[in-house]
């Protein structure tokens, strides 16, 4: 009976903080994407245009895109966008930042797209994205649901050069999209365009359209 006992309190003991692992693992990989990547690491642009992005997680499970966010120097470049509101960062570098309106539903291919425009001041401007993100508490297995859902915070660098551009291309200045892939635009943003392209050759495109109605 004693060595019974042992055993149950052992296995207890090692599930604990295995289950601990594996919540801490158990957390949304977010990427994000904008126009341009394509060309490297410095991206050549006319001094005034627009910048597509979108947000998605790895995972096929839905997540909740919470905030979003772009910073920049305001003495290198203006931001501005539909539905963003501009506010002040906490980077000393990159002191302001458009913020984005509104929780959304991201998960693999399904991407939340938004844009922005820019008009460029000096020779080149940096820009950091920025979106939190966590899984919702029912996508959790029922072990791990025991603990919280977490918040993960991540970040993308881009950096942007005036160029001479012949032509802006979708193959170069559109969101990459991969086969199967959708993008979702959300509020005022989706009164607008955003641009993606194809890794490769051509693809049917099927848009839908939701309203809203208002008595």
């Amino acid at each position: 009976m004693r060595a019974t006992f042992d055993a149950s309190v052992g296995i207890v003991t090692l599930a604990g903080p295995l289950l601990f692992f594996l919540w801490l693992l158990w957390v949304p990989r977010i990427s994000i994407r904008f126009g341009g990547e394509q060309l490297g690491e410095v991206i050549p642009l006319p001094r005034n245009g627009r910048i597509p992005f979108a947000t998605t997680v790895a995972s096929k499970r839905p997540c909740r895109l919470l905030r979003l966010w772009v910073e920049f120097n305001p003495d290198e470049v203006e931001l501005s966008a539909r539905g963003a509101e501009l506010a002040p960062s906490l980077d000393v570098q990159l002191a302001a930042a458009l913020t984005y309106e509104g929780e959304r539903t991201i998960a693999k291919k399904r991407l939340a797209g938004n844009f922005f425009d820019y008009s460029i001041r000096k020779d080149g401007f940096r820009v950091r994205f920025v979106a939190t993100a966590r899984r919702d508490d029912a996508e959790l297995p029922f072990l791990l649901s025991m603990f919280p859902s977490r918040t993960i915070r991540f970040n993308r660098t881009a950096y942007f050069v005036v160029g001479k551009v012949d032509q802006l291309s979708l193959t170069k200045y559109g969101v990459p999209l991969r086969p199967g892939e959708s993008v979702e635009m959300c509020g005022e943003q989706s009164e607008e365009a955003v641009y993606a392209a194809t890794e490769k050759g051509t693809a049917k495109v099927r848009a839908i359209e939701f309203l809203k109605r208002t008595l």
